[in-house]
Parts: C-alpha cells; structure tokens; sequence
C-alpha cells in the first residue's frame, strides 16, 4: 500500500529532498543519500542526515501484532526555521505484483486525525497517513514511472513499476522537537505514537551488537499474541498463523535464541487447538492449515527439540487399539521415524480385541509381541508393553525388551473402586517373579479430588461407578517406585498435581536402572521391604495391605565404615489410606550399617 515516503527539508525556501529512486537508463533521483551522514540499527535502524546546519535522525519501527509502521524524525539542530515535507509514494497492490499507471485508480482521499485516509482500488482496506501534530496536506497527484528495484532484476523478476504519489504533506519542526508518522490500515490516535513508539521500542531491547543479537531481534519479530493465546506469525503479518509453518519455526525463533518461555506459550496454545481439532473436527480461528494430515508429526519433531535442548528423552506410544494387522504394516516405517528424531524409547500399547476373537496370550499374539521386539532391536529402539504377553524370560535373548505391564497396573484405579491395598503388596511375590513391570505408579491425586469433576474426565467401561480413587497413601506411592521394580517409572498423575511438590523431590532422585535389589523382609499379601542399590545410593521402600504394622529394619546393606544421609519420605502422623492419605512427613538422619530403621507404615 504504501511503498515509500520521501522527506524534504526546507529552509528558507530551499527544498533539500532525501529520498533516492532509481528510474529507467540508471538514472538516481533524488540524491538523498549524498545528505547521510550515519547509520547503525543497534535497536531500531536509525539514519542521521546533515543538509548545511541541519541534522536530523530517522528512526522506523513495524508495530507488533499490527498492520502499523511509525517513523519518528528528530531535529537534532538547526540555526533557522525548518520544515519538513513529505511525500508518500503508494501502490496498493499484491506484495508479489507491481503496478502500471491506470485510469481506474480512485484519487479520492477523507481527511482524519492529523492526516489523511485512502484507497486506491476497490478491495483493498484504507490507508491512514497521520501526525503526531497537525499537518498542512496539498493535494497534487502525479505518476512516478519507471522506478526500478535492482534486486528483483538481479534474480530475473519483473523490476519496472510505476507509484502514485497523491501529493504531500507539510508541517514546521523545531530544534529538539520529534514528529512522527504513522501509516496503517486501522485509523489510530496521534497523541498515543510517542507511547507506542517508545514501548516498541522497548520490546526491543536486545543491542545488534553481534550475529546472536541480529537473529534474536529477527526470531522476536515473528511473535504473536493474541487474547486466545501466543502465535508465531508465518511470514509477513498478513501471512496469518499456519499450523506447519509455526511448528517448524518455533525451535529455531525461541529455543535457538535462549527463549523458552515463548516456546511453551505457543506450544500451550497450539496444543489446545490441535486437541480441540482432533476431539472435534472444528478448525481453529487463531491458526491456520491445521486439518492438514502431517500436523501430528511436525507437533511431534517440535517438541522432540525441546526435549533435547532440556536433556530429556522422549518416550513414544503406538496404541494399537488391538488392531495387529494394521500396527504390523507401520511399524517398521513408524520404528524408524522415531529413531531418526531421536526416539528410543517406544511404549505398545493393546487396549482392544484382537481381530477375528482372536487372544492376546495366544500363538497369534505371542508372534505378534516377537515381531515387535525384533523390529524394534532392528531399529536400536527399547521396547515399554503394556497389556502384553506374559513375561517368559524373552529379556534375556531380546535386552530391549526393557518392561511390561502384564497385570493391574495404575490406570485400573481410574474406572473402577481401585485396587486394594493388599495388591501391591502381593505383586512382588508373584507377577514381578517373572520380570520387571510398568506399573506406573506415582499418583499424588490420591481421591481424585481435582479431576472427578472435570470436564474432560470420560466414563470408561461399566465398572467406572463414580467412586475412583487410588488406595494407597501418598508415601507409598513412593515407596512403589522401589517395590514394583521397573527400569524405567512414569510418575503418572497429571503435571500440574506435581508442580511445587515437595515429594516429587524423590522422583527426581531415584534412580530405577538398579545395580542391585534385595528383599528384607516380607508376607505375600501383608506387607513387603525391599532395598535397591544404583550407583553408590541406596533406595529402600516399604509398604503394607490394609493393616498398619511396624517394621524393624536393620541396615547392614550399607557399605561398612561409611555414613549415609537418609532422607525419610514416610506417612503423617494422621494419615489414613480410607481418610486421609496425602499425609506424609519428610525428614533426615545420618545412619550407618550397625543402625537399624523402625517403619510405621500403613497408619
């Protein structure tokens, strides 16, 4: 719409023009350039020029989340009255197109706040030209033929275009004094551009002093914030938000310049509209192109980066549903995407029938499970099954076959009373005999108090009554991740029941890849003490059924001689599994191999 704005500066009647054009046969006009005296763009790009006693700063800056450029001059000295012309050069045509002198253009103009609105051709949104103080407009309509852009020639484009200049605007600026110009397509209220400017401005903090400081000033400028959420623009801001694009960029304009905070504010937001899509079916009104069918997987490779960047390891799930023929045609290809981003880790999953009634535990699913795990051994990929095949001991000829879940892991407490206090305790004397098992404990929302009455919580089968919850205290939820021993534990409540937890500090400590375990004391179905010892720590958990007992542990597992400090994460003094089971109490001691630990677990 607006392609250039020449400046004059006139003193006593002498007209010094500072624009620079280049027309047909290399011929400049005007000579603006030969007035520059300075240039840097350390925050925004700034021009000083000198024309006698004259010196004057331009400054420009695009207004995020705007269709919006203010310029701001500033008369830095002058020894005699100035003024200041400006001449706006329009084109009102596609950012791909050029335009031709033609008899449909519409000269007409309104005036506005401190300047003046037009539109050139039907279709298109005004243009608002405007001061920060009044100016003097003079309607004097001229074609500028023939202006020619050298880096289109020099890539074969068309480079020949003619502008429309509809006349100019005057006003007087004094030594000291800043006027700024604003153009865009909404009109806007002069007395606000110095505060816009100067909060753009500083949003813009960071200096062009190096290459970073370049690309991170280019990445912010891609950002966008709406009501709804946080956008990264595919292009110029009539590109709009595009699915494909945004997940691409998002890695290298936040992550690659050290800006975390946005990339989780655009995932956040780009999450909740991909799930409100595939739930769905409604588009996004915010972003653009995300019913396209490769979506999922650029959302995927994004958030595969910022795993990396944060040294963590992604673990994927293949939910097969129990429909075997059609996971066996993907799964190679699948297997091999994931290693190709850095996917090693691949938890199955078989929540369905098999096809024609056919059984997960017989020969089809056994020959089924064993292709999984030759394919994934085939692809350096560990393999985390849940409702699997029995454990046979397939470990020991296929060691990527890391765990499995083969019994009543967490999830059954979702639809269902629970399971009881006593299968925690039996599981170590019979499905864990077998091999290690994905139970995924770690549940903090013990009653489900902050998601029964969710929204989003769904009635999974007939069993699900209404009265869920998990039948353990929260310390021995902890203290599972020892007993139910699995070289790889999913802490398996919701992130926001663990932020600012205090007890998610054993998460973060236990180590599950142990060196060596050893059970110390138990009853099948009472009550069961094990110690895991991984890399110089020592784990040891301990829990009972439905009846709370002490337990004299002694502590000669410890390497003699040595002292340890223990860290104790054990039920309150009023805790109750039935009544109250978020109860507990962290301390610490210093022990040593001839101490010995008394244990009251189950209050």
């Amino acid at each position: 719409m607006l392609s250039s704005l020449d400046e004059t500066v006139i003193q006593h009647g002498a007209a010094f023009n500072l624009g620079l054009h280049k027309y047909r046969g290399d011929c400049f006009s005007p000579n603006g350039h030969k007035y520059i005296r300075e240039f840097n763009c350390e925050s925004v790009p700034q021009t000083m020029y000198r024309v006698g006693g004259v010196i004057m700063t331009k400054e420009k800056v695009f207004i995020s989340h705007e269709n919006r450029i203010l310029i701001k001059y500033t008369l830095v000295d002058a020894h005699s009255p100035t003024v200041l012309q400006f001449r706006p050069f329009l084109a009102f045509r596609n950012a791909n197109e050029l335009c031709v002198e033609n008899y449909v253009l519409d000269q007409r103009y309104e005036e506005v706040a401190n300047g003046i609105s037009c539109c050139l051709y039907q279709g298109y949104p005004r243009l608002y030209m405007q001061f920060n103080k009044a100016p003097q407009f003079i309607f004097d309509p001229h074609w500028y033929k023939g202006i020619e852009y050298i880096k289109d020639q020099e890539r074969g484009y068309p480079y020949q275009e003619d502008l429309y200049v509809p006349g100019y605007f005057e006003l007087p600026i004094k030594k000291g004094e800043s006027i700024i110009f604003s153009a865009g397509t909404i009109e806007a209220k002069p007395r606000s551009f110095a505060r816009t400017y100067n909060e753009e401005l500083a949003n813009r903090h960071m200096c062009r002093s190096s290459f970073f400081n370049c690309l991170k000033n280019s990445a912010q400028q891609f950002y966008f914030k709406t009501k709804r959420g946080h956008y990264l623009l595919a292009g110029y801001p009539w590109f709009g938000v595009r699915a494909r694009d945004q997940f691409i960029a998002l890695p290298g304009c936040t992550l690659a310049v050290g800006d975390d905070k946005t990339f989780e504010d655009v995932m956040h937001s780009s999450e909740k509209a991909l799930r409100h899509f595939m739930s769905s079916g409604e588009l996004d009104e915010n972003i653009g192109e995300i019913d396209l069918p490769d979506i999922p997987l650029w959302a995927l490779w994004t958030v595969y980066h910022y795993a990396k960047e944060k040294g963590v390891e992604i673990i994927g799930h293949h939910e097969t549903g129990g429909n075997i023929p059609n996971y066996e045609r993907q799964m190679d290809h699948a297997m091999q995407w994931y290693t190709e981003h850095g996917i090693h880790i691949l938890k199955t999953g078989y929540a369905g029938a098999f096809p024609n009634g056919l059984s997960h535990h017989g020969q089809y699913g056994v020959n089924h499970y064993q292709k999984v795990v030759e394919a994934a051994a085939r692809h350096k990929m560990t393999v985390d099954a849940h409702e699997p095949i029995k454990d046979t001991g397939i470990r020991r000829t296929w060691p990527n076959m890391m765990t499995r879940e083969g019994a009543r892991g967490m999830e059954w407490n979702a639809w269902s009373e629970g399971n009881p206090p006593s299968h925690h305790v039996m599981l170590p004397f019979t499905r864990l005999l077998s091999g290690p098992m994905d139970y995924t404990p770690g549940t903090f929302d013990i009653l489900f108090l902050q998601t029964k009455d969710s929204p989003r919580r769904r009635k999974w089968n007939d069993q699900d009554k209404g009265n869920s919850r998990v039948n353990t205290t929260l310390a021995k939820q902890l203290a599972n991740w020892v007993i139910l021993y699995s070289p790889l534990q999913m802490a398996s409540d919701m992130i926001e029941h663990y932020e600012g937890h205090p007890a998610f500090q054993f998460f973060r400590d236990f180590d599950p890849d142990c060196d060596e375990s050893k059970a110390l004391a138990g009853e099948p179905g009472e009550f069961v003490a094990i110690v895991r010892k991984a890399k110089g720590n020592y784990f040891l958990g301990a829990a009972t059924n439905e009846k709370p007992r002490t337990l004299e542990i002694k502590l000669d597992f410890l390497e003699p001689g040595k002292q340890y400090k223990a860290v104790i994460y054990a039920d309150g003094e009023n805790a109750d599994w039935k009544s109250n089971p978020t109860d507990y109490r962290i301390t610490e001691q210093t022990v040593t191999s001839e101490n010995a630990a008394g244990m009251d677990i189950g209050n």
